[in-house]
């Protein structure tokens, strides 16, 4: 039960948990509890914007056990997770919760011999409402929505009925066309809004993220353009420091439409780049054949580039995209602000939290700037200083600037403490 009351709160946690219910259901032939084990590990991992295809690896191991035991909640529930993810990789034609048609066909026969659970039908609608949302249709997104809503009690004890809050009230901020109802949407979100600034003063680092983006849209409602550029990305930083690569795409993307929609089409373009490596990241292909469709320089870049690299972890840097960031924007602002926005445009989109950039001036390699995330946001030092190891363990620099290659180890975090970079076993060099 440990695991179903902090799964809202602490994805980590949550994910252990559910696996020692899964491990637990197995040792004991408890087969309703390794389903329902299987079941909470599949949603804590989707919720997280864990890599879509490992997701994918779950699923068919409890679809054959839940199969055999005659489980059909179960079967039906996982089979709309894989809906949803299929939507996800391959587009929006692909349809999540088909078991609803077949239990419509064969109410009353030998399918379905009882009323599926309120939760199924919650999840259902809130999948349908969030690939809807994502491939940008909107009505369709907040008929399911409103419809998950009404269940979501069902789900209480699990973390998707905060997914709901948070897409019900994107939906809703961005339904509108007509300027004349943003003030009473922004008055509509105001619950959605005011759960989570209560679950972010408990834990800050799982739903801060949300809050920023949900205050974003309400000040973009409210005229405040600036205000709410300023926390689209206090929202993309702060999901890209614990990792929620979904939900950092999600900012830049509203971010991106959000410049664009007041003609700074560079800044805009930036946020979109952005948008699309998070979500290529993710795994998210169909998702992003759609942003290239809505903005085709994208596809182009792509296609002129080659395909972007795609790395083994949230915590590896596209360097095409920080690179075609820096082309754009340093025609716009000085050196010194170019130098603060490469700078956070890296960390950000790495999901890292430290960085540094080293230029050669006058045939010396000096620091130009330092940036770290401190109460998630990016925080940038910039004033050049002679290269030391509190900056970049030196024997690696060394090797860079001789062989003029990337060197990289994926998914390692790392600290400097003492002048000994330690990483709980790994080491990140690059």
């Amino acid at each position: 039960m440990s695991g179903l009351l902090t799964r809202k709160w602490r994805w980590r946690y949550a994910i252990g948990r559910a696996r020692e219910a899964k491990a637990a259901g197995n040792v004991r032939a408890e087969l309703r509890w390794l389903c329902f084990g299987c079941n909470s590990i599949i949603s804590d991992l989707l919720a997280a914007g864990e890599e879509l295809p490992k997701v994918r690896e779950e699923f068919e191991p409890i679809l054959e056990i839940a199969r055999g035991a005659g489980y059909r909640d179960i079967v039906d529930l996982v089979s709309t997770q894989s809906e949803f993810i299929q939507s996800l990789q391959h587009g929006a034609a692909y349809s999540v919760g088909t078991w609803e048609t077949t239990f419509g066909e064969s109410a009353g026969g030998s399918a379905f011999n009882k009323e599926p659970m309120p939760a199924l039908f919650f999840w259902t609608y809130l999948w349908r409402g969030q690939a809807a949302f994502l491939f940008r249709d909107l009505p369709a997104a907040k008929v399911f929505l409103a419809k998950a809503g009404e269940l979501a009690r069902s789900a209480s004890a699990h973390a998707n009925p905060s997914d709901y809050r948070l897409y019900a009230a994107l939906t809703a901020t961005q339904s509108l066309g007509d300027p004349a109802d943003h003030m009473a949407a922004a008055e509509a979100v105001s619950e959605h809004r005011e759960c989570f600034a209560i679950w972010a003063a408990v834990r800050p680092r799982t739903f801060r993220n949300k809050l920023a983006l949900i205050d974003a849209e309400i000040h973009r409602l409210r005229g405040d353009d600036l205000l709410a550029m300023k926390l689209y990305e206090e929202s993309a930083s702060a999901a890209a420091s614990e990792g929620f690569v979904h939900e950092q795409a999600l900012a830049h993307e509203l971010a991106g439409r959000h410049a664009k929609g007041l003609g700074l089409g560079s800044i805009g373009g930036h946020h979109l780049r952005l948008a699309q490596s998070c979500y290529r990241r993710w795994g998210a292909d169909g998702k992003v054949r759609q942003l290239e469709a809505d903005d085709p320089f994208l596809a182009t870049e792509r296609c002129t580039n080659g395909a972007a690299p795609v790395f083994g972890g949230q915590d590896d840097l596209d360097f095409r995209v920080v690179m075609q960031t820096a082309r754009t924007l340093s025609d716009e602002i000085v050196f010194e602000r170019l130098i603060e926005t490469l700078m956070k445009s890296m960390i950000v989109h790495a999901g890292a939290r430290y960085g540094a950039l080293s230029l050669r001036r006058d045939g010396e390699l000096r620091v130009e700037a330092t940036g770290r995330v401190v109460d998630g946001e990016v925080v940038v030092e910039t004033g050049g200083t002679m290269p030391a190891d509190d900056h970049v363990p030196l024997s690696i620099l060394n090797t860079v600037v001789r062989t003029c290659q990337l060197v990289a180890r994926g998914n390692a975090e790392f600290q400097a403490q003492s002048r000994d970079w330690e990483s709980g076993g790994r080491r990140l060099m690059g």
